[in-house]
């Protein structure tokens, strides 16, 4: 059986789709490869609204976690878990 999807993990777009309709409204998620590109992301945000840091991205590719708080729009604090999915190949 073979599996095709965007997302470097199959099935993964429909649990976040699933979390999400949950009345998570205030949760998003993106998903970069290792070149820093966005292979998947949550339909509830634009592709410019979430950032990921210089250093967070430094951290995830060494396999640590990161956590900030950015201010979007000069106005509402959002904490941003950088959590990186390694897969051997």
């Amino acid at each position: 059986m073979r599996l095709t999807s965007s997302s470097p993990l199959p099935g993964l777009n429909e649990f976040f789709d699933q979390f999400l309709r949950e009345g998570n409204l205030n949760k998003f998620y993106r998903i970069y490869d290792g070149s820093g590109s966005v292979g998947s992301r949550s339909g509830n945000i634009s592709a410019s609204q979430f950032p990921l840091s210089g250093t967070a991205y430094a951290d995830a590719l060494k396999g640590k976690n990161s956590y900030e708080t950015f201010k979007v729009g000069g106005k509402h604090p959002i904490r941003v878990i950088t959590m990186p999915v390694m897969v051997e190949r």
